[in-house]
């Protein structure tokens, strides 16, 4: 059960590496804040509405960081 829960969040980890890699750039926190809010005044309006997946570098690296743990963890 334990080996099973620790795989589950192994891929979790990975699929937040994939979509990092993915964009454009892996912003700071302080510039993923202005991009989701540059996005949220043009797409909606100031209001609430659908906001993109953005990963951050602390998000980046702390999912790495985890991958490591985890693997180790055996």
């Amino acid at each position: 059960k334990k080996a099973e829960e620790r795989e589950e969040e192994i891929t979790r980890y990975k699929r937040i590496i994939e979509l990092a890699e993915k964009q454009a750039d892996i912003p700071t926190r302080e510039e993923k804040q202005r991009k989701l809010k540059e996005y949220n005044d043009i797409h909606n309006e100031g209001g609430e509405g659908w906001l993109p997946t953005i990963i951050d570098k602390d998000e980046y690296e702390n999912a790495k960081k985890r991958i490591e743990e985890l693997k180790n963890d055996n």
